[in-house]
């Protein structure tokens, strides 16, 4: 499975992507948030600040929530699972 890993400007990326590919996943690393939107899977990596992730994402962030509810698989590390959390869409409304 291809893994697109999100870099926002938080969290280890190197441990997570080392342990993904130890799992024998292969593993992008997607600096520009745009890219998400061909993801085969995602990985919203923790550590950091709310905000800066938060600027990173919105202006994909309908896009990417409705690949998620259309069935891409996700995997959320701290921040990056409070990243779609109802407060969070309190902050940065996706509608």
């Amino acid at each position: 499975m291809l893994i697109s890993l999100a870099d926002y400007g938080v969290g280890n990326l190197h441990s997570i992507k080392k342990a993904l590919e130890n799992s024998g996943a292969s593993v992008t690393v997607a600096k520009d948030m745009k890219e998400l939107l061909d993801a085969e899977c995602i990985v919203f990596p923790g550590v950091g600040a709310f905000d800066r992730p938060m600027e990173k994402i919105l202006p994909y962030k309908n896009e990417i929530c409705s690949m998620l509810k259309g069935g891409t698989p996700a995997l959320g590390i701290c921040i990056g699972m409070h990243i779609f959390s109802k407060e969070a869409k309190k902050v940065f409304p996706t509608e």
